[in-house]
Protein backbone atom coordinates (compact mmCIF):
# COMPACT_ATOMS: atom_id res chain seq x y z
CA UNK A 1 0.00 0.00 0.00
CA UNK A 2 2.86 2.20 0.66
CA UNK A 3 4.67 1.46 -2.52
CA UNK A 4 1.48 2.22 -4.13
CA UNK A 5 1.28 5.42 -2.82
CA UNK A 6 4.81 6.68 -3.20
CA UNK A 7 4.02 5.22 -7.23
CA UNK A 8 1.07 7.45 -7.87
CA UNK A 9 3.07 10.48 -6.17
CA UNK A 10 5.89 9.85 -8.93
CA UNK A 11 3.56 9.33 -11.60
CA UNK A 12 1.28 12.74 -10.50
CA UNK A 13 4.99 14.79 -9.78
CA UNK A 14 6.02 13.56 -13.30
CA UNK A 15 3.10 14.53 -14.96
CA UNK A 16 3.29 18.35 -13.44
CA UNK A 17 6.59 19.00 -14.73
CA UNK A 18 5.49 17.45 -17.71
CA UNK A 19 2.61 19.64 -18.19
CA UNK A 20 5.20 22.96 -17.00
CA UNK A 21 7.67 21.87 -19.18
CA UNK A 22 4.88 21.46 -22.50
CA UNK A 23 3.42 25.37 -21.48
CA UNK A 24 6.55 26.89 -21.24
CA UNK A 25 7.99 25.22 -24.68
CA UNK A 26 4.15 26.35 -26.36
CA UNK A 27 5.17 29.86 -24.39
CA UNK A 28 8.65 30.30 -25.86
CA UNK A 29 7.62 28.39 -29.64
CA UNK A 30 5.07 31.43 -29.71
CA UNK A 31 7.57 34.26 -29.11
CA UNK A 32 9.82 33.08 -32.48
CA UNK A 33 6.54 32.18 -34.22
CA UNK A 34 7.03 34.17 -37.72
CA UNK A 35 4.11 36.93 -37.83
CA UNK A 36 5.22 38.58 -40.50
CA UNK A 37 7.82 37.88 -43.35
CA UNK A 38 10.55 39.57 -45.11
CA UNK A 39 9.35 41.77 -47.97
CA UNK A 40 9.51 40.21 -51.57
CA UNK A 41 10.28 42.56 -54.86
CA UNK A 42 7.50 41.98 -56.91
CA UNK A 43 6.55 42.00 -60.88
CA UNK A 44 7.17 45.52 -63.11
CA UNK A 45 3.97 45.26 -64.75
CA UNK A 46 -0.14 44.43 -64.36
CA UNK A 47 -1.53 41.51 -66.45
CA UNK A 48 -4.09 43.76 -68.29
CA UNK A 49 -2.56 46.85 -69.24
CA UNK A 50 -4.08 49.59 -71.86
CA UNK A 51 -1.40 52.08 -72.14
CA UNK A 52 -3.18 54.18 -74.55
CA UNK A 53 -3.43 57.87 -73.87
CA UNK A 54 -7.16 59.30 -72.07
CA UNK A 55 -9.09 61.37 -75.01
CA UNK A 56 -10.75 64.04 -74.09
CA UNK A 57 -14.18 62.73 -74.09
CA UNK A 58 -13.42 60.47 -71.62
CA UNK A 59 -11.66 63.19 -69.03
CA UNK A 60 -14.07 63.45 -66.25
CA UNK A 61 -12.82 67.41 -65.57
CA UNK A 62 -13.84 67.56 -69.31
CA UNK A 63 -17.07 66.02 -70.68
CA UNK A 64 -18.16 64.17 -66.75
CA UNK A 65 -18.89 60.52 -66.96
CA UNK A 66 -20.75 58.31 -69.67
CA UNK A 67 -20.79 54.87 -70.90
CA UNK A 68 -18.87 53.48 -73.32
CA UNK A 69 -19.48 50.07 -75.05
CA UNK A 70 -18.22 48.09 -72.65
CA UNK A 71 -19.15 49.84 -70.01
CA UNK A 72 -22.92 50.63 -71.35
CA UNK A 73 -25.41 48.91 -68.40
CA UNK A 74 -27.05 47.41 -71.43
CA UNK A 75 -24.55 44.38 -71.81
CA UNK A 76 -25.76 43.13 -68.41
CA UNK A 77 -29.44 43.54 -68.82
CA UNK A 78 -29.67 45.96 -65.69
CA UNK A 79 -33.22 47.29 -65.07
CA UNK A 80 -33.11 50.29 -62.50
CA UNK A 81 -36.38 51.36 -60.27
CA UNK A 82 -36.65 54.81 -58.73
CA UNK A 83 -39.11 55.56 -55.31
CA UNK A 84 -40.01 59.03 -54.21
CA UNK A 85 -41.78 59.66 -50.94
CA UNK A 86 -42.26 56.14 -51.16
CA UNK A 87 -43.92 56.14 -54.77
CA UNK A 88 -42.67 54.25 -57.40
CA UNK A 89 -41.92 56.58 -60.54
CA UNK A 90 -39.87 56.70 -63.85
CA UNK A 91 -37.68 60.18 -63.33
CA UNK A 92 -35.51 62.32 -60.44
CA UNK A 93 -34.41 65.44 -60.36
CA UNK A 94 -32.75 66.72 -57.40
CA UNK A 95 -34.10 70.04 -55.93
CA UNK A 96 -30.69 71.31 -54.93
CA UNK A 97 -27.76 69.58 -56.70
CA UNK A 98 -25.70 67.98 -54.74
CA UNK A 99 -21.37 67.56 -54.99
CA UNK A 100 -19.13 65.90 -53.67
CA UNK A 101 -15.48 66.22 -53.32
CA UNK A 102 -12.52 65.43 -51.05
CA UNK A 103 -12.59 68.58 -49.46
CA UNK A 104 -15.18 69.92 -46.66
CA UNK A 105 -14.18 67.16 -43.84
CA UNK A 106 -12.36 69.30 -41.90
CA UNK A 107 -11.03 69.49 -37.99
CA UNK A 108 -10.64 65.31 -38.18
CA UNK A 109 -12.17 62.68 -39.81
CA UNK A 110 -15.54 62.71 -40.03
CA UNK A 111 -16.57 59.51 -42.05
CA UNK A 112 -15.48 56.05 -43.41
CA UNK A 113 -11.79 56.57 -44.91
CA UNK A 114 -11.74 60.50 -44.17
CA UNK A 115 -13.81 61.62 -47.03
CA UNK A 116 -16.17 60.79 -50.20
CA UNK A 117 -13.25 60.10 -52.09
CA UNK A 118 -12.47 57.54 -49.55
CA UNK A 119 -8.61 58.32 -49.77
CA UNK A 120 -7.31 58.43 -46.19
CA UNK A 121 -7.26 57.58 -42.66
CA UNK A 122 -5.06 59.58 -41.10
CA UNK A 123 -5.14 63.63 -40.68
CA UNK A 124 -3.45 66.45 -38.55
CA UNK A 125 -0.02 66.65 -38.04
CA UNK A 126 2.83 65.23 -36.33
CA UNK A 127 2.40 61.16 -37.37
CA UNK A 128 5.66 60.03 -36.56
CA UNK A 129 9.16 61.25 -35.36
CA UNK A 130 10.89 57.73 -34.31
CA UNK A 131 9.12 54.95 -36.02
CA UNK A 132 7.82 53.14 -33.45
CA UNK A 133 4.51 52.62 -31.39
CA UNK A 134 4.53 53.77 -27.87
CA UNK A 135 2.37 54.72 -24.90
CA UNK A 136 -1.06 53.20 -25.21
CA UNK A 137 -4.57 53.62 -23.31
CA UNK A 138 -7.88 51.38 -23.64
CA UNK A 139 -11.39 51.85 -22.82
CA UNK A 140 -13.73 48.95 -22.52
CA UNK A 141 -17.12 48.71 -24.18
CA UNK A 142 -19.81 46.21 -24.08
CA UNK A 143 -19.83 43.06 -26.41
CA UNK A 144 -23.09 41.94 -28.32
CA UNK A 145 -24.79 39.22 -27.78
CA UNK A 146 -26.26 37.17 -30.78
CA UNK A 147 -23.61 38.23 -33.19
CA UNK A 148 -22.20 35.79 -35.53
CA UNK A 149 -18.62 34.21 -34.68
CA UNK A 150 -15.65 35.66 -36.44
CA UNK A 151 -17.61 38.70 -38.05
CA UNK A 152 -15.15 40.60 -40.09
CA UNK A 153 -16.77 43.86 -38.68
CA UNK A 154 -15.54 46.81 -40.16
CA UNK A 155 -16.40 49.82 -38.24
CA UNK A 156 -13.88 53.04 -37.82
CA UNK A 157 -14.29 55.36 -34.88
CA UNK A 158 -14.13 58.92 -35.96
CA UNK A 159 -12.66 62.23 -34.86
CA UNK A 160 -13.45 65.63 -34.81
CA UNK A 161 -11.81 68.52 -32.75
CA UNK A 162 -15.05 70.71 -32.18
CA UNK A 163 -15.42 74.93 -32.14
CA UNK A 164 -15.39 76.55 -28.89
CA UNK A 165 -19.24 77.32 -29.49
CA UNK A 166 -20.32 73.78 -30.12
CA UNK A 167 -18.37 72.11 -27.37
CA UNK A 168 -20.14 74.00 -24.49
CA UNK A 169 -23.16 72.38 -25.89
CA UNK A 170 -22.21 68.73 -26.42
CA UNK A 171 -19.41 67.89 -23.58
CA UNK A 172 -20.69 67.26 -20.11
CA UNK A 173 -17.60 67.18 -17.62
CA UNK A 174 -16.58 71.09 -17.27
CA UNK A 175 -12.74 70.18 -17.53
CA UNK A 176 -13.48 68.94 -20.95
CA UNK A 177 -15.88 72.04 -21.68
CA UNK A 178 -12.78 74.77 -21.17
CA UNK A 179 -9.91 71.75 -23.11
CA UNK A 180 -8.70 73.80 -26.22
CA UNK A 181 -8.70 71.82 -29.43
CA UNK A 182 -10.56 69.61 -27.76
CA UNK A 183 -10.69 66.16 -30.03
CA UNK A 184 -13.39 63.82 -29.31
CA UNK A 185 -13.54 60.27 -30.66
CA UNK A 186 -17.03 58.90 -31.36
CA UNK A 187 -17.51 55.04 -31.63
CA UNK A 188 -20.36 53.00 -32.24
CA UNK A 189 -19.93 49.73 -30.90
CA UNK A 190 -21.49 46.04 -31.41
CA UNK A 191 -23.41 46.57 -28.40
CA UNK A 192 -25.34 49.07 -29.58
CA UNK A 193 -24.08 52.43 -27.92
CA UNK A 194 -22.33 55.42 -29.22
CA UNK A 195 -19.00 56.12 -27.29
CA UNK A 196 -17.41 59.85 -26.83
CA UNK A 197 -14.25 59.49 -25.98
CA UNK A 198 -11.62 62.10 -25.21
CA UNK A 199 -8.64 61.15 -27.84
CA UNK A 200 -5.74 62.30 -25.07
CA UNK A 201 -6.36 59.61 -22.44
CA UNK A 202 -10.04 57.82 -23.42
CA UNK A 203 -11.82 58.79 -20.64
CA UNK A 204 -15.72 58.96 -21.26
CA UNK A 205 -16.90 62.74 -22.39
CA UNK A 206 -20.56 62.12 -22.26
CA UNK A 207 -22.77 58.91 -21.82
CA UNK A 208 -23.02 57.08 -24.32
CA UNK A 209 -26.64 57.30 -26.73
CA UNK A 210 -28.05 54.00 -27.10
CA UNK A 211 -29.38 52.52 -30.21
CA UNK A 212 -30.38 49.22 -28.89
CA UNK A 213 -29.04 47.27 -32.35
CA UNK A 214 -25.49 46.58 -32.56
CA UNK A 215 -23.69 48.52 -35.14
CA UNK A 216 -21.29 46.61 -37.72
CA UNK A 217 -20.58 49.70 -40.25
CA UNK A 218 -18.70 53.68 -39.49
CA UNK A 219 -20.79 56.24 -38.70
CA UNK A 220 -20.34 59.86 -40.41
CA UNK A 221 -20.65 63.80 -38.91
CA UNK A 222 -21.81 66.36 -41.44
CA UNK A 223 -18.06 67.64 -43.27
CA UNK A 224 -19.04 71.18 -42.17
CA UNK A 225 -18.76 70.70 -38.48
CA UNK A 226 -22.75 70.48 -37.88
CA UNK A 227 -23.28 68.06 -34.69
CA UNK A 228 -25.36 65.43 -37.11
CA UNK A 229 -24.28 62.13 -37.16
CA UNK A 230 -25.41 59.01 -39.46
CA UNK A 231 -24.96 55.58 -38.36
CA UNK A 232 -26.88 52.33 -39.71
CA UNK A 233 -26.96 48.96 -37.37
CA UNK A 234 -27.32 44.96 -37.89
CA UNK A 235 -25.11 42.39 -36.98
CA UNK A 236 -26.19 39.24 -38.71
CA UNK A 237 -28.79 38.55 -36.61
CA UNK A 238 -32.37 37.49 -37.05
CA UNK A 239 -34.30 39.22 -34.71
CA UNK A 240 -33.17 43.08 -34.69
CA UNK A 241 -34.67 45.72 -36.37
CA UNK A 242 -31.66 47.23 -38.27
CA UNK A 243 -32.17 50.74 -39.69
CA UNK A 244 -30.51 53.83 -40.49
CA UNK A 245 -30.32 56.69 -37.70
CA UNK A 246 -30.23 60.14 -38.12
CA UNK A 247 -28.88 61.95 -34.99
CA UNK A 248 -28.53 65.64 -33.63
CA UNK A 249 -25.24 65.16 -30.93
CA UNK A 250 -26.45 68.11 -28.92
CA UNK A 251 -29.19 66.15 -27.08
CA UNK A 252 -28.63 62.73 -28.28
CA UNK A 253 -32.14 62.95 -30.24
CA UNK A 254 -32.79 60.64 -32.87
CA UNK A 255 -34.50 62.94 -35.54
CA UNK A 256 -34.62 60.27 -38.31
CA UNK A 257 -34.80 56.71 -38.85
CA UNK A 258 -34.82 54.79 -42.44
CA UNK A 259 -33.95 52.03 -44.30
CA UNK A 260 -36.25 48.41 -44.26
CA UNK A 261 -35.35 44.71 -44.67
CA UNK A 262 -36.41 44.50 -48.74
CA UNK A 263 -35.69 46.82 -51.44
CA UNK A 264 -39.02 47.62 -53.49
CA UNK A 265 -37.99 45.60 -56.53
CA UNK A 266 -38.27 42.16 -54.79
CA UNK A 267 -38.25 40.37 -51.58
CA UNK A 268 -33.88 39.96 -50.82
CA UNK A 269 -32.86 36.75 -48.44
CA UNK A 270 -33.75 37.11 -44.83
CA UNK A 271 -29.95 38.17 -44.12
CA UNK A 272 -29.56 41.16 -46.39
CA UNK A 273 -30.93 43.77 -44.21
CA UNK A 274 -27.51 45.24 -42.52
CA UNK A 275 -26.75 49.04 -42.66
CA UNK A 276 -22.84 49.07 -42.36
CA UNK A 277 -22.01 51.54 -45.23
CA UNK A 278 -20.80 55.03 -44.05
CA UNK A 279 -23.15 57.32 -45.33
CA UNK A 280 -21.69 60.81 -46.99
CA UNK A 281 -23.34 63.83 -46.87
CA UNK A 282 -22.43 66.73 -50.01
CA UNK A 283 -20.19 69.43 -49.91
CA UNK A 284 -22.73 71.64 -48.71
CA UNK A 285 -24.06 69.68 -46.12
CA UNK A 286 -27.61 69.51 -47.60
CA UNK A 287 -27.62 66.23 -49.75
CA UNK A 288 -27.65 62.91 -47.20
CA UNK A 289 -26.48 59.54 -49.23
CA UNK A 290 -25.77 56.03 -47.79
CA UNK A 291 -26.75 52.51 -49.02
CA UNK A 292 -28.01 49.19 -47.25
CA UNK A 293 -26.89 45.70 -47.87
CA UNK A 294 -30.55 45.54 -49.93
CA UNK A 295 -28.95 47.51 -52.64
CA UNK A 296 -30.76 50.63 -51.97
CA UNK A 297 -29.66 53.62 -52.20
CA UNK A 298 -31.18 56.20 -50.01
CA UNK A 299 -30.72 60.00 -50.83
CA UNK A 300 -32.16 63.18 -48.52
CA UNK A 301 -32.36 66.79 -48.77
CA UNK A 302 -30.93 67.59 -45.18
CA UNK A 303 -32.69 70.94 -44.03
CA UNK A 304 -31.38 72.72 -40.28
CA UNK A 305 -33.30 75.08 -38.55
CA UNK A 306 -31.65 77.53 -35.53
CA UNK A 307 -28.39 76.64 -34.43
CA UNK A 308 -26.93 75.58 -30.54
CA UNK A 309 -29.14 74.01 -28.32
CA UNK A 310 -32.05 75.08 -30.74
CA UNK A 311 -31.03 73.11 -33.68
CA UNK A 312 -33.20 71.08 -35.34
CA UNK A 313 -32.81 68.81 -38.39
CA UNK A 314 -35.12 67.95 -41.06
CA UNK A 315 -34.85 65.05 -43.62
CA UNK A 316 -37.04 66.07 -47.00
CA UNK A 317 -37.35 64.67 -50.60
CA UNK A 318 -36.26 61.02 -49.35
CA UNK A 319 -35.20 59.37 -53.00
CA UNK A 320 -34.84 55.85 -53.69
CA UNK A 321 -32.70 53.76 -56.17
CA UNK A 322 -32.06 50.07 -56.97
CA UNK A 323 -31.83 48.02 -59.58
CA UNK A 324 -32.12 44.19 -60.46
CA UNK A 325 -30.81 41.87 -63.62
CA UNK A 326 -33.24 40.87 -66.27
CA UNK A 327 -33.18 37.34 -64.65
CA UNK A 328 -34.78 39.56 -61.41
CA UNK A 329 -32.21 39.37 -59.43
CA UNK A 330 -32.13 42.19 -57.25
CA UNK A 331 -28.78 43.76 -56.22
CA UNK A 332 -27.17 43.32 -52.56
CA UNK A 333 -24.24 44.99 -51.45
CA UNK A 334 -21.28 44.43 -48.77
CA UNK A 335 -19.44 47.77 -49.50
CA UNK A 336 -19.73 51.54 -49.68
CA UNK A 337 -20.56 54.81 -51.61
CA UNK A 338 -17.22 56.62 -53.10
CA UNK A 339 -18.33 60.19 -54.48
CA UNK A 340 -17.07 62.55 -56.52
CA UNK A 341 -19.07 65.72 -58.11
CA UNK A 342 -22.27 64.44 -59.25
CA UNK A 343 -21.13 61.01 -59.18
CA UNK A 344 -21.80 57.81 -56.85
CA UNK A 345 -19.55 54.56 -56.95
CA UNK A 346 -20.68 51.39 -55.60
CA UNK A 347 -19.87 47.69 -56.02
CA UNK A 348 -22.59 45.09 -55.70
CA UNK A 349 -22.27 41.37 -54.45
CA UNK A 350 -22.27 40.25 -58.04
CA UNK A 351 -19.05 41.92 -58.99
CA UNK A 352 -20.16 45.02 -60.96
CA UNK A 353 -19.07 48.44 -59.91
CA UNK A 354 -21.93 50.96 -60.56
CA UNK A 355 -21.54 54.63 -61.37
CA UNK A 356 -24.82 56.76 -60.69
CA UNK A 357 -25.69 60.21 -61.04
CA UNK A 358 -27.07 61.71 -57.42
CA UNK A 359 -28.91 64.10 -58.85
CA UNK A 360 -31.24 62.11 -61.48
CA UNK A 361 -30.43 58.91 -59.80
CA UNK A 362 -29.43 57.40 -63.42
CA UNK A 363 -27.27 54.73 -64.27
CA UNK A 364 -24.69 55.70 -66.30
CA UNK A 365 -22.10 52.81 -66.63
CA UNK A 366 -21.46 49.47 -65.16
CA UNK A 367 -18.25 47.23 -65.24
CA UNK A 368 -18.00 43.64 -64.30
CA UNK A 369 -14.96 42.86 -61.99
CA UNK A 370 -14.77 39.75 -60.58
CA UNK A 371 -16.89 37.01 -58.51
CA UNK A 372 -18.41 40.14 -55.64
CA UNK A 373 -17.22 42.51 -53.47
CA UNK A 374 -16.18 43.64 -49.39
CA UNK A 375 -14.31 46.73 -49.77
CA UNK A 376 -15.16 50.75 -50.91
CA UNK A 377 -13.76 51.99 -54.35
CA UNK A 378 -10.79 54.49 -53.63
CA UNK A 379 -11.17 56.88 -55.64
CA UNK A 380 -7.97 59.77 -56.98
CA UNK A 381 -8.26 63.00 -58.66
CA UNK A 382 -5.53 63.37 -61.23
CA UNK A 383 -5.38 66.68 -63.30
CA UNK A 384 -2.58 66.03 -65.32
CA UNK A 385 -4.34 63.17 -66.56
CA UNK A 386 -7.53 65.19 -66.19
CA UNK A 387 -9.89 62.98 -65.21
CA UNK A 388 -11.01 60.75 -61.75
CA UNK A 389 -9.36 57.28 -61.34
CA UNK A 390 -10.63 54.32 -58.84
CA UNK A 391 -9.04 51.73 -57.46
CA UNK A 392 -10.82 48.59 -55.86
CA UNK A 393 -10.49 44.97 -54.93
CA UNK A 394 -12.62 42.42 -55.59
CA UNK A 395 -12.94 39.14 -53.24
CA UNK A 396 -14.53 35.49 -53.07
CA UNK A 397 -17.38 33.98 -50.82
CA UNK A 398 -18.05 30.46 -49.94
CA UNK A 399 -20.13 29.03 -52.69
CA UNK A 400 -23.52 27.47 -50.70
CA UNK A 401 -20.90 26.75 -47.98
CA UNK A 402 -18.06 24.43 -49.27
CA UNK A 403 -14.33 25.64 -49.97
CA UNK A 404 -13.70 27.85 -52.97
CA UNK A 405 -10.48 28.45 -54.98
CA UNK A 406 -10.84 31.10 -57.59
CA UNK A 407 -9.57 34.38 -58.52
CA UNK A 408 -9.53 37.67 -56.95
CA UNK A 409 -8.41 41.20 -58.61
CA UNK A 410 -6.98 44.67 -58.13
CA UNK A 411 -8.40 47.00 -60.81
CA UNK A 412 -8.11 50.25 -61.68
CA UNK A 413 -10.02 52.67 -63.71
CA UNK A 414 -11.14 55.56 -65.08
CA UNK A 415 -14.17 57.29 -63.43
CA UNK A 416 -15.19 58.61 -66.00
CA UNK A 417 -16.25 56.26 -68.51
CA UNK A 418 -15.39 52.74 -66.31
CA UNK A 419 -12.43 51.65 -68.92
CA UNK A 420 -9.99 49.48 -67.06
CA UNK A 421 -6.86 51.18 -67.05
CA UNK A 422 -4.87 48.14 -65.78
CA UNK A 423 -6.02 44.99 -63.88
CA UNK A 424 -3.63 42.12 -61.51
CA UNK A 425 -5.05 39.07 -60.78
CA UNK A 426 -4.28 36.66 -57.77
CA UNK A 427 -4.95 33.01 -56.86
CA UNK A 428 -7.44 33.22 -54.09
CA UNK A 429 -8.78 30.33 -51.41
CA UNK A 430 -11.90 30.85 -49.46
CA UNK A 431 -12.75 28.80 -46.12
CA UNK A 432 -15.82 28.71 -43.91
CA UNK A 433 -13.80 30.90 -41.55
CA UNK A 434 -13.47 33.60 -43.42
CA UNK A 435 -14.20 34.99 -47.29
CA UNK A 436 -10.90 35.98 -49.51
CA UNK A 437 -9.54 38.49 -51.62
CA UNK A 438 -9.42 42.10 -51.01
CA UNK A 439 -11.81 42.50 -48.01
CA UNK A 440 -10.05 45.95 -46.78
CA UNK A 441 -10.06 49.22 -48.55
CA UNK A 442 -6.99 50.10 -50.17
CA UNK A 443 -4.96 53.30 -49.12
CA UNK A 444 -3.72 56.12 -51.39
CA UNK A 445 -0.45 57.02 -50.87
CA UNK A 446 0.82 60.94 -50.66
CA UNK A 447 4.32 62.77 -50.66
CA UNK A 448 6.66 60.23 -50.52
CA UNK A 449 4.41 57.28 -51.02
CA UNK A 450 2.77 58.93 -54.21
CA UNK A 451 3.67 56.72 -56.74
CA UNK A 452 1.89 53.78 -54.70
CA UNK A 453 -1.60 52.72 -53.76
CA UNK A 454 -1.66 49.67 -50.88
CA UNK A 455 -3.91 46.85 -50.72
CA UNK A 456 -4.23 43.58 -48.06
CA UNK A 457 -5.42 40.53 -49.02
CA UNK A 458 -7.34 37.41 -47.22
CA UNK A 459 -6.44 34.00 -48.24
CA UNK A 460 -3.52 34.67 -51.29
CA UNK A 461 0.01 34.78 -50.66
CA UNK A 462 0.67 36.54 -54.32
CA UNK A 463 1.85 33.72 -56.75
CA UNK A 464 0.24 30.50 -54.26
CA UNK A 465 -3.36 30.82 -52.64
CA UNK A 466 -2.96 29.79 -48.58
CA UNK A 467 -6.23 30.13 -46.78
CA UNK A 468 -4.99 31.44 -43.89
CA UNK A 469 -1.96 33.36 -44.96
CA UNK A 470 -2.37 37.06 -45.61
CA UNK A 471 -0.33 39.78 -48.04
CA UNK A 472 0.06 43.52 -47.98
CA UNK A 473 1.17 44.52 -51.31
CA UNK A 474 2.61 48.09 -52.87
CA UNK A 475 0.95 48.68 -55.87
CA UNK A 476 2.49 51.31 -58.88
CA UNK A 477 -0.31 53.43 -59.26
CA UNK A 478 0.61 54.83 -62.76
CA UNK A 479 1.49 50.94 -64.43
CA UNK A 480 -0.06 48.51 -61.95
CA UNK A 481 3.45 46.83 -60.94
CA UNK A 482 3.99 45.41 -57.81
CA UNK A 483 7.04 47.54 -56.22
CA UNK A 484 7.17 44.81 -53.31
CA UNK A 485 4.69 42.28 -50.91
CA UNK A 486 4.94 41.24 -47.19
CA UNK A 487 3.72 38.16 -46.29
CA UNK A 488 1.25 37.69 -42.97
CA UNK A 489 1.04 34.58 -40.83
CA UNK A 490 -2.13 36.12 -39.96
CA UNK A 491 -4.92 37.55 -42.62
CA UNK A 492 -5.52 41.38 -42.66
CA UNK A 493 -9.41 41.77 -43.28
CA UNK A 494 -8.38 45.63 -42.03
CA UNK A 495 -7.49 48.23 -44.25
CA UNK A 496 -4.27 49.46 -44.18
CA UNK A 497 -3.49 53.23 -43.07
CA UNK A 498 -0.42 55.35 -44.67
CA UNK A 499 1.23 57.55 -42.07
CA UNK A 500 3.86 60.38 -42.68
CA UNK A 501 6.87 61.38 -40.72
CA UNK A 502 8.05 65.44 -39.93
CA UNK A 503 10.77 64.45 -42.99
CA UNK A 504 8.34 62.68 -45.63
CA UNK A 505 9.18 59.64 -44.70
CA UNK A 506 5.81 57.18 -45.26
CA UNK A 507 5.06 54.65 -43.36
CA UNK A 508 2.34 51.92 -43.45
CA UNK A 509 0.07 50.65 -40.49
CA UNK A 510 -0.96 47.16 -41.08
CA UNK A 511 -3.67 45.09 -38.35
CA UNK A 512 -4.14 41.71 -38.73
CA UNK A 513 -6.43 39.17 -37.13
CA UNK A 514 -4.70 37.97 -34.31
CA UNK A 515 -4.42 41.73 -32.64
CA UNK A 516 -1.03 42.24 -34.22
CA UNK A 517 -0.02 45.73 -35.05
CA UNK A 518 2.74 46.58 -38.17
CA UNK A 519 4.54 49.21 -38.30
CA UNK A 520 6.03 49.12 -42.23
CA UNK A 521 8.72 51.58 -44.32
CA UNK A 522 6.33 52.33 -46.81
CA UNK A 523 9.49 52.49 -49.43
CA UNK A 524 10.40 49.12 -48.72
CA UNK A 525 8.19 47.03 -46.77
CA UNK A 526 10.88 46.70 -43.91
CA UNK A 527 9.55 46.39 -40.60
CA UNK A 528 9.99 49.21 -38.00
CA UNK A 529 8.50 48.17 -35.24
CA UNK A 530 5.35 45.42 -34.26
CA UNK A 531 2.66 45.99 -31.22
CA UNK A 532 -0.08 43.28 -29.95
CA UNK A 533 -2.90 43.79 -28.17
CA UNK A 534 -4.29 40.54 -27.60
CA UNK A 535 -7.63 40.58 -29.22
CA UNK A 536 -8.66 40.29 -33.35
CA UNK A 537 -8.65 43.33 -35.31
CA UNK A 538 -10.74 43.07 -38.32
CA UNK A 539 -11.86 46.75 -37.74
CA UNK A 540 -10.48 50.36 -39.52
CA UNK A 541 -7.93 51.94 -37.78
CA UNK A 542 -7.60 55.50 -37.83
CA UNK A 543 -4.51 58.21 -37.16
CA UNK A 544 -5.23 61.28 -35.67
CA UNK A 545 -2.14 63.19 -35.30
CA UNK A 546 0.41 61.34 -33.98
CA UNK A 547 -2.54 59.29 -31.98
CA UNK A 548 -3.70 55.96 -33.75
CA UNK A 549 -7.51 55.10 -32.53
CA UNK A 550 -8.48 51.04 -33.19
CA UNK A 551 -11.18 48.96 -31.97
CA UNK A 552 -12.00 45.15 -30.78
CA UNK A 553 -14.86 43.84 -30.21
CA UNK A 554 -14.69 44.60 -26.75
CA UNK A 555 -12.25 47.64 -26.24
CA UNK A 556 -10.97 50.76 -28.55
CA UNK A 557 -7.28 51.13 -28.08
CA UNK A 558 -5.59 54.94 -28.60
CA UNK A 559 -1.81 54.15 -29.18
CA UNK A 560 0.95 57.08 -29.64
CA UNK A 561 2.66 57.12 -32.77
CA UNK A 562 6.80 58.25 -32.24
Amino acid sequence: MHRRSIRNKKFILYAVVLLVVAVLAVTFARRFVKLIWKPVKGDERAAIYNAKPIADAAKMFEAGASATKLSDPANVNLVSYLRIDGTVVDAFSRQNEASFSEGGYLNGILSFRGNALRNTSAAGENHITEGKFSATWKTGVGKASGVTKNLDWRGQALVITWSSEVRQLLVRPDSKKSKENFTEIIYASKDGRIYFLDIEDGSYTREPIVLGTPVTGTGTICPDGKPIYVVGTGDCAKNDDSQIFVINLINGEIVGKFGERSNFTMKLPEEKYDFYASALFSDKGDCLVTQGENGVIYTYAVAVEGNGGDMKVKLNQKAEYTYSYDDGRSATSSSGIAAWGEYLYSCDTDGQLVCTNVNTLETVWVRKLGQCFSCTPVLEEDREAGTVFIYVGSSLDLDDGKKTKGLSYITKLNAATGDIIWQREYKTRVTKLTDGGFMGTACLGSGSLSDYIFFTAVGTTGKKADKKNGIVLAINKKTGGMKYYVRLKNYAASSPVCVYGADGAGYLIICDNEGNLFLLDGESGKVKDTRKIGERITTEPIVYNNKLIIGTESKIYGITLE
